[in-house]
């Protein structure tokens, strides 16, 4: 789940809002988000380790995000509109 709604949100996810910002559509197919037959396979390997444990959904939603924007070329926005860089 942590995977799918990572590749969502850098690949496909935005919000359409009017000048006054205000939501134009609240449907979830107005949101953008990738059907689960357009996401591409995911594997996820639990390492061992002596660190402190992390919260595993947000771990793999961090690095999914972070590969898919990698594999996208690092654009300065994502679909959203949210600038990444200034």
């Amino acid at each position: 789940g942590a995977a799918h709604m990572a590749a969502s949100w850098v690949a496909s996810e935005s919000l359409a809002v009017d000048a006054s910002g205000e939501v134009l559509d609240l449907t979830v197919r107005s949101f953008g988000i990738l059907r689960a037959t357009e996401l591409p396979h995911v594997e996820v390997e639990v390492v061992d380790s002596d660190a402190e444990p992390v919260n595993g959904s947000d771990a793999v939603l961090a690095a999914v995000a972070l590969a898919v924007w990698r594999a996208q070329g690092l654009p300065a926005r994502w679909p959203s509109g949210v600038a990444l860089r200034s």
